[in-house]
């Protein structure tokens, strides 16, 4: 068949290219047949979901939204089509969003927090009375029916105040609190049990989090990995874990993977004066939590693998992937990049990934499953035909994404002490920004924020030291300003 012909059936079928609408029937042109995906009968979910009960809709393209009860959003692939034979990458993006027009269905929900705070010696002056005061303020804005339990370590852990109501132990708080005092190592590890353990004697109708703070280096030993896969499992089960750093001395690889794990927030502040303000923001979207437990299940045909993904948690590379994306508060918005890589067969050769979302609403405990999502993906004989099947949006701004994990690479080459390493990476991504921006008007102002970051990031490395207080934290920051973009 000519080239001229195959891109008339693209236009035909596809919109912005080779796109197979519906992918409903067989088309058989010139010998190449494209076939329909393989259909999957509606699937009952595990153990704690039943029936579906919600929507996708278009089946079989390359864009899909799904709707259910406090959540809505869509699925999209990056591109419509890749070239024939051959390894191809292809990015796809999720974006959720937790119902922001409560009406009457949505309540403040009632929380549990454990904050575990660090007590070791390089807290010892204003940071420790800065710590001090900010659970005394995040106490008196718990409302009596809210839970707390106070969990303090520098090399050994030990519980100041039990899971209680608020209302039993507002005064007990403040006399533990009054007698903390910095000393010692810093050993993370033991104290995350403990406050996981006061959670778990909460109420089922309780949103659950433990809030992990600290300024220096974990010394427990502890490999990263498996202190992992315990925030995982906990995650899975609705508790949650959030960490913050505090000044420019913190673990921080040890506290990302914190937040990351445990599907909760992450955040630098460079002054213990600024803790009452996370602990706050902790409270506020703990108390407005709509959905939980929330996850997307990608099932891969064969020759499909995940590479890497972004903005949360995942779990199975082939067949089929969880992506944990945990709790979201009242209008709350999320997005998880995909990167995969397919195994493109001959011309004409149609397969689709199924895509399920599961989650649970807080306020009547009810499990969720919404599932038949496709999306769809052609394999074509030209680069000209898988490039006219881009959708620009949706890949300036997944692509945009991937560009903000290399623009970690420059920060650690900069705190390395290879300058010219770290200016190159960042002109690079630079210019690919500017030109996702070109393709992709309507991602363009969100380009224009991440150019300005990584401009301020090309200053910076020339005119700060890595090693100095000042550039350290500089690199913490620029850090948590990135993977707030990315979970954005």
């Amino acid at each position: 068949m000519k080239t001229r012909k195959l891109i008339r059936i693209a236009r035909r079928f596809g919109g912005r290219g080779y796109a197979i609408a519906g992918a409903c029937a067989v088309l058989a042109v010139g010998g190449i047949v494209l076939l329909r995906a393989p259909g999957h009968a509606v699937p009952r979910g595990p153990v704690g979901f039943g029936p579906t009960t919600g929507t996708f809709s278009a089946a079989g393209t390359a864009r899909t939204q799904f709707a259910g009860p406090l959540l809505t959003g869509e699925a999209a692939l990056s591109q419509s089509a890749v070239l024939a034979h051959g390894t191809r990458t292809v990015l796809a993006e999720l974006t959720f969003r937790a119902d922001d027009e409560a009406a009457g269905a949505v309540r403040r929900m009632p929380v549990a927090i454990a904050v575990v705070l660090d007590t070791s010696g390089s807290m010892s002056g204003e940071k420790i009375v800065q710590a001090q005061n900010a659970v005394r303020q995040l106490v008196e804005r718990m409302r009596p029916d809210d839970q707390v339990a106070l969990v303090t370590y520098n090399h050994t852990a030990q519980i100041l105040q039990p899971l209680a109501p608020v209302s039993h132990v507002r005064a007990a708080i403040d006399s533990h609190v009054s007698r903390i005092f910095a000393g010692g190592g810093t050993s993370i590890p033991p104290a995350l049990d403990l406050g996981a353990t006061q959670l778990a004697a909460a109420p089922p109708t309780h949103i659950r989090r433990v809030v992990l703070v600290s300024d220096g280096l974990d010394g427990s030993g502890r490999p990263l990995e498996a202190v992992a896969d315990g925030l995982r499992a906990q995650a899975q089960r609705g508790l949650y874990a959030s960490s913050l750093g505090i000044g420019a001395d913190y673990d921080e690889r040890f506290l990302t993977t914190v937040a990351d794990a445990g599907s909760g927030n992450y955040a630098f502040v460079a002054r213990g004066d600024q803790l009452d303000g996370f602990l706050a923001r902790e409270l506020e979207q703990a108390s407005n939590t709509v959905v939980e437990q929330v996850a997307a299940v990608l099932k891969l045909p064969a020759g499909w693998r995940i590479t890497r993904a972004f903005g949360a948690d995942f779990e199975g590379a082939t067949a089929e992937s969880v992506l944990s994306v945990g709790p979201m508060f009242r209008g709350d918005t999320r997005k998880v990049v995909v990167e995969l890589q397919v195994d493109a067969g001959a011309p004409g050769n149609l397969s689709a990934m199924g895509v399920e979302v599961r989650y649970r609403t807080t306020a009547d405990a009810r499990q969720h499953l919404i599932a038949g999502g496709q999306l769809a993906l052609a394999a074509v004989p030209t680069v000209e035909m898988a490039e006219a099947s881009r959708d620009a949006d949706v890949f300036a701004r997944s692509k945009a994404v991937v560009i903000e994990e290399e623009q970690a690479q420059a920060v650690e080459a900069w705190r390395a002490g290879d300058v010219q390493r770290a200016q190159t990476i960042t002109s690079r991504n630079v210019a690919e920004l500017r030109e996702l921006q070109a393709a992709a008007p309507a991602a363009a102002p969100e380009l224009s924020r991440q150019i300005d970051a990584y401009e301020q990031d090309e200053s910076s490395f020339d005119s700060l030291s890595a090693d100095s207080e000042a550039g350290r934290a500089y690199g913490l920051g620029s850090n948590a300003a990135r993977r707030a973009r990315v979970m954005r």
